[in-house]
């Protein structure tokens, strides 16, 4: 048991301290990126369950010898270590509420369940809110992109409700519309906005600027197909994270652009707005 306990708060620790410093060496990078992602998202989950591992451990005697006080030690780390991590996204909320605080915002707009931050599946659902999946807007022979539509259950044909294009990441390599995005435009749709989350052809097959040709495209759709869900064809804004929030900054840098709008040059590809996160 004692050893058991070792080799938990071991991989514990290790994962926390990666997340505070991630490897940069070339055989370390993929698992060093992964293991910090998993580690800081879940931050409050993981510690939740490495207090409840300390306890079991303790309580079944594992706390035995030299092994058993390391152990001990390096769960104890672990934990503050993810006390810090939690503490300092705590500090983003509060940096963006007071960024945020002369905006008039509705107090009976709807609110971010809290089951859905305890419970983080549930996000994959939310009430008041329909999908569309799977709409092809792109085809290239046996190739076909699609995209997704969220909107509220009240959304009608003729609604003039506002649009945002969701850009998944994943290093232009990986990533799709099922996996990014979602607890976000679920959010917007159920405040009165329409979203679409949009795939792209992905590299190495794809070669620039196929990505964001793609993505022009799906804003072309946007403009002939905005009113069937209620949205607004002259509103739309553009947002992601990662290399979809560097093509998300393209798409706003590269409006009406006839040199990656090849077929469709006289469609109006500009953005009311774009969002990227963390493109660099």
């Amino acid at each position: 048991m004692t050893r058991a306990f070792l080799i938990v708060a071991a991989i514990g620790f290790v994962a926390t301290l990666n997340a505070f410093s991630p490897r940069r060496n070339v055989l370390l990078l993929v698992p060093s990126f992964f293991s910090a992602w998993i580690t800081i998202e879940l931050a409050p989950w993981l510690l939740f369950w490495e207090a409840v591992g300390v306890v079991f451990f303790v309580v079944n005697g594992a706390v035995d010898g030299t092994e058993g006080v390391v152990a001990l030690v390096l769960a104890t780390l672990t934990c503050v270590g993810l006390g810090v991590m939690i503490l300092g996204a705590r500090r983003t909320v509060v940096t963006m509420s007071d960024a945020m605080a002369d905006l008039e915002i509705d107090d009976d707009a709807p609110r971010f369940p809290r089951s859905h931050v305890l419970f983080p599946i549930l996000m994959r659902h939310r009430a008041g809110v329909t999908k569309v999946r799977n709409i092809t807007f792109a085809t290239y022979g046996n190739k076909k992109v699609r995209l997704d539509v969220y909107k509220g259950d009240d959304a009608k044909p003729g609604d003039l409700r506002p649009g945002i294009m969701q850009v998944h990441g994943g290093g232009w390599v990986i990533g799709d519309k099922r996996e990014q995005g979602i607890p976000l435009l679920s959010h917007l749709a159920a405040n009165g906005w329409v979203g679409i989350n949009a795939n792209y052809r992905l590299s190495p097959r794809a070669k620039f600027p196929d990505h964001l040709v793609d993505l022009k495209k799906a804003i072309a759709w946007y403009r002939e197909h905005a009113d069937e869900h209620g949205a607004d064809s002259e509103f739309l804004c553009v947002t992601g994270g990662s290399a979809g929030g560097h093509l998300a900054a393209l798409v706003g840098l590269t409006a009406n652009d006839p040199e990656y709008q090849p077929g469709f040059e006289d469609v109006d590809t500009t953005t009311l707005a774009a969002v990227p996160f963390y493109g660099v």
